[in-house]
């Protein structure tokens, strides 16, 4: 299956929010914060991370395919 324009879109849109969230947890570990706030960072990660590996995979399968 060939990644589509939408997929390379999202991939970008993606692995901007990680770059994001990785620079957010980085300031918030070095600060006093509550801990809900850790926690909801680290589950969105995870979820970007479960995405970005979906799309790469997409990607991966498209070039075999060629």
């Amino acid at each position: 299956m060939k990644m589509t324009v939408d997929d390379r879109e999202d991939y970008r849109f993606l692995k901007g929010k990680q770059e994001g969230i990785q620079l957010a947890l980085g300031i918030l570990n070095r600060r006093d914060v509550h801990p809900t706030s850790v926690q909801w960072l680290i589950k969105e990660k995870e979820i970007i991370e479960f995405a970005i590996d979906i799309l790469e995979k997409k990607r991966y399968r498209a070039g075999e395919e060629e």
